[in-house]
């Protein structure tokens, strides 16, 4: 059989074929076509994970700003014309804002008066409309000294555990624990329990045509607190270089309109957040809470990446060097934070836009790697017991790639000795 046997329709088709063939494999793609993937990136990520949602507050519209200057066009080239630099971190002192005596100072810098007034204003008027006559008949103003009782009571109750509530106030000699009793009776805590409030939730406030309430944040019951803790977060304390963001899973049982299940996590059901943290110590940062998936993501960027973008967005052009895992990475995300002088080191998902098929589809054999740059993204894959690829805009000397490593995999993991050879061989390029 010749070519001359073969349907020209047929042939046309193979030729087709092969040049989109060679174009992936050479990297090639335009910014239109980036653009026009959008939403079948977003439909491929919810296939890989179910935990593909973003928060209602995770993009604020200021995400074209970020993105101006940026060339949405990636040329991968080979890693002997690579040139990029670390970013310089900016912050001479880093760690807490304040000193304090002992923890309970500590504990107050973040629960001062003026948010525990808020709590103890809101559950007298909380308690003042329930309609009951034996609950008002027992009911007395509370105040922050009572209210902070209560936290302690809570607190005590994670490192002394009973099986149920009432138990802490047994007078069995075998379950007897006198410090519970002497922060407040029974009844007391129930009646704080019932009236306890975070925010005014009057009729006619929660009627949005009345006042302009946006009753319809999911969070409104919380919001003050949320608020509070999330400037007081970042006003005490100026993390370190190295920062990474996950995902957290609260455990909450309770019936609950966004309550995630994750069977990655430990705790499988509850309350999921977005984090922001200092990788040396843990410190939480900055967070978002899940509240909802949102429909459309604007200007082009992808739902993973307005969150990474929120949550940084503070700390850009400061040197930091951002630690985060498959779901976060995509080359535009890491071109971004390039351009606004922070870094990220991670790994990635072949699926993402833009990613080099050369790379990441490239035949290897255990223990070889092959890598790309485009400007200052790199992008390299290793073949070990599985195939892991990766995304970095920074390297330097062989002990601080070895560093970063030991930060983004523990040293148990399957992945730990191949990711140390590829820290090692960015190192020395």
């Amino acid at each position: 059989m010749t070519d001359d046997d073969v349907p020209p329709e047929l042939l046309q088709m193979v030729r087709d074929v092969i040049r989109r063939r060679h174009a992936r494999m050479e990297g090639i793609d335009t910014r239109s076509r980036v653009r026009a993937r959008v939403e079948e990136l977003n439909e491929e990520q919810n296939s890989v994970s179910d935990d593909d949602d973003v928060f209602e507050d995770a993009f604020d519209g200021r995400g074209d700003s970020l993105l101006e200057g940026v060339d949405l066009h990636f040329e991968w080239s080979p890693m002997q014309t690579f040139r990029s630099v670390e970013e310089s971190f900016v912050p001479e002192h880093t760690g807490s804002v304040e000193s304090h005596l002992n923890p309970y100072n500590a504990f107050r810098s973040f629960w001062d008066d003026s948010i525990l007034q808020v709590i103890v204003d809101d559950t007298n008027r909380n308690a003042s409309r329930i309609q009951s006559a034996t609950f008002q008949a027992g009911w007395h103003p509370t105040n922050i000294h009572e209210l902070l009782c209560l936290f302690a009571f809570w607190m005590m109750t994670g490192v002394i555990r009973m099986p149920t509530i009432r138990r802490y106030f047994s007078s069995n000699s075998l379950l007897r624990t006198e410090a519970f009793s002497r922060i407040t009776t029974p009844k007391r805590y129930d009646s704080l329990n019932r009236a306890l409030h975070f925010v005014d939730t009057s009729p006619e406030l929660s009627d949005p045509t009345n006042s302009g309430v946006a009753i319809s944040d999911p969070m409104y019951s919380l919001r003050p607190i949320i608020d509070h803790l999330y400037n007081k977060f970042q006003s005490y304390y100026v993390l370190s270089k190295d920062i990474c963001i996950d995902e957290s899973l609260t455990l909450w049982i309770a019936r609950l309109k966004f309550k995630q299940y994750i069977r990655s996590k430990a705790a499988k059901f509850g309350i999921k957040t977005f984090e922001l943290c200092e990788s040396s110590t843990v410190y939480l940062w900055s967070f978002l809470v899940y509240t909802g998936k949102l429909d459309a993501v604007q200007g082009g960027i992808t739902k993973s990446t307005a969150i990474v973008l929120k949550l940084i967005r503070p700390l850009l052009n400061k040197g930091y060097r951002l630690f985060m895992d498959n779901w976060f990475n995509s080359p535009l995300l890491a071109r971004i934070c390039k351009r606004n002088g922070t870094d990220c080191v991670g790994t990635l998902l072949s699926s993402r836009v833009d990613v080099p098929r050369l790379v990441t589809h490239a035949p290897l054999k255990q223990g070889q790697l092959v890598a790309r740059h485009s400007g200052d993204v790199y992008v390299l894959s290793w073949l070990d017991k599985k195939r892991v690829n990766m995304i970095l805009t920074c390297h330097g000397s062989v002990p601080t790639c070895l560093a970063l490593v030991s930060q983004l995999v523990p040293s148990n993991s399957s992945h730990s000795r191949s990711l140390t050879i590829i820290a090692a061989w960015a190192a020395l390029i």
